[in-house]
């Protein structure tokens, strides 16, 4: 299962920092009800999975790059559509976290509440103009 999180044989990451990410975002509880707790298959492209289960382990992946792979672009598109109100702000509160590294260049697309307080910069997009706030 964590290889499915880290997408990768990166070793610097391990699993006490993956289940601390899990717990951030209230997905550890419902793991541990299930038979096989984090081993359980989710099903080809987490057909197990509700969308916003999807999206909370997409944001894990997301944070654990930026901490790791700073010196890369990220692109978030709408990565936050799909949580609630209260799981949205404990999402924002770790990329505010993790938008600390000054070197790193994220793009964010979103019409949710809370990336426009910790982005440094805003652009919205509207009739197909772009104009800076």
């Amino acid at each position: 299962m964590w290889n499915n999180i880290v997408f990768s044989n990166d070793d610097k990451i391990d699993q006490i920092e993956i289940l601390d990410l899990f717990k951030k975002l209230s997905m550890t509880s419902w793991f541990c009800t299930l038979k096989n707790g984090f081993d359980t298959q989710i099903g080809e492209r987490g057909c197990k999975l509700s969308s916003g289960q999807k999206q909370r382990i997409n944001i894990i992946r997301m944070l654990l790059a930026m901490k790791y792979h700073p010196d890369k672009l990220f692109i978030m598109d709408e990565i936050t559509s799909n949580l609630d109100k209260d799981t949205r702000e404990l999402a924002v509160d770790l990329f505010r976290e993790a938008f600390k590294n000054e070197n790193m260049t994220v793009i964010c697309i979103s019409h949710n509440e809370g990336f426009d307080k910790i982005c440094d910069r805003k652009i919205l997009v509207k009739d197909h103009k772009f104009k800076e706030e």
